[in-house]
């Protein structure tokens, strides 16, 4: 056999190379400079990474996936805590990710998230204003591969739950300390696709029994958490027994529930894992001046005195 020395060539930054007996082949794509390889997607990310003063700039880079990232926002007071981010799949040169922090997207700016025709995840962490209710998510119907969506802080609301609704292969949602409540809950009843959801109202009577009533209803149900709420066994626990089987995991976090109440569901699911942090967890929250009205507004006063003298 002939083996055949090759000279070392340039290439440029979005070609990798690799020498076979005397042969070059490109293998993954990869950004240059910062640059997104499909023009469209890097118009869309140029509209995102011009509202920042940092960056564009790579954050993560690996074998897979290469991560561009922006930061401190302008125009805004706290502008250093504003970040955004894109991850593209080197394979196919497309965006998979979108992820941000204390952005303030609007939903006119969600909507045009469908660029990303590969999106996998979207993560808006504490995206709010009047401008934002997640309304906007009924424009990423069409985005086959989305199956996970954060939206957790900010004004996400009833609205926008009715679209996330809507997305075609969600399965995972995690939206925590938001405007929505048990009515957005509802939309998912009966979803066909939903295996995982991680949801907490900060201790306002938005999440209630109802919701879990809701989601019991969902034919893939996998993993539920719920967080700083009051829940009940007539209310709300006894219809997670429907799920008997299917639920793995079940996380009551701080919720306020009668302990022998949680027993009951545990003798009821023996196949799922339940979690809870106990009767008085949340006590410490609870203490919290901004909180405590809160909780008071619906929760009974005697069960509250129960929660912080225990």
């Amino acid at each position: 056999m002939r083996i055949v020395l090759v000279k070392p060539m340039r290439f440029p930054a979005f070609v990798s190379t690799v020498a076979v007996i005397g042969l070059c082949v490109p293998s993954v794509v990869r950004a240059a400079d910062g640059v997104l390889k499909d023009a469209v997607e890097q118009k869309a990310w140029e509209g995102i990474a011009a509202r920042f003063s940092s960056g564009p700039e790579v954050k993560t880079d690996n074998a897979k996936t290469l991560e561009l990232a922006v930061s401190r926002l302008k125009g805004n007071p706290k502008g250093e805590n504003g970040t955004a981010s894109v991850t593209m799949d080197k394979a196919s040169g497309k965006v998979v990710t979108v992820t941000s922090n204390s952005v303030g997207f609007t939903d006119e700016e969600v909507a045009g998230f469908a660029v990303f025709a590969n999106l996998k995840a979207l993560t808006l962490w504490h995206n709010g204003g009047e401008k934002f209710t997640g309304v906007g998510l009924a424009k990423l119907v069409g985005l086959e591969n989305l199956t996970t969506v954060t939206l957790a802080g900010g004004s996400f609301a009833d609205e926008g739950m009715v679209e996330a609704a809507k997305l075609p292969k969600l399965r995972e949602l995690r939206v925590w300390h938001a405007k929505f409540s048990d009515k957005g809950v509802a939309a998912f009843r009966n979803h066909p696709t939903l295996e995982s959801i991680n949801m907490g109202a900060m201790w306002e009577d938005l999440l209630t029994d109802k919701s879990l009533e809701s989601l019991s209803t969902c034919p893939k149900l996998k993993e539920l958490v719920i967080a700083e709420s009051w829940l009940t066994w007539e209310g709300g626990l006894r219809h997670l027994v429907k799920l008997k089987g299917q639920l793995t995991e079940l996380d009551f976090r701080n919720c306020i529930i009668e302990p022998e109440e949680v027993e009951k569901l545990r003798a009821e699911m023996p196949g799922t894992k339940i979690s809870w942090k106990g009767f008085s967890s949340g006590k410490d929250e609870l203490k919290k001046g901004w909180i405590r009205p809160r909780a008071e507004k619906w929760i009974p006063k005697e069960l509250l005195e129960r929660v912080m003298a225990d």
